[in-house]
């Protein structure tokens, strides 16, 4: 697992996200739950939804809307 504090909030906005959209489920654990928004969160900066142009959370959103 990569350690960027960096992207902290990235991948806290996508834990949130999936954990609401029914994708991860924190009764896993959340050491589970973060790691699958690392996993995500790294797919989402390489995706077409990650532009300039809008906040880093509607990017977020936009992506998870159209990649599952």
């Amino acid at each position: 697992m990569e350690t960027n504090h960096m992207n902290s909030y990235g991948v806290f906005c996508m834990a949130d996200r999936l954990i609401d959209l029914g994708l991860s489920n924190l009764d896993d654990g959340l050491d589970i739950v973060w790691e699958e928004a690392i996993a995500e969160y790294n797919k989402f900066l390489n995706s077409k939804y990650n532009v300039d142009t809008k906040s880093e959370l509607d990017c977020i959103d936009e992506y998870l809307n159209n990649a599952f």
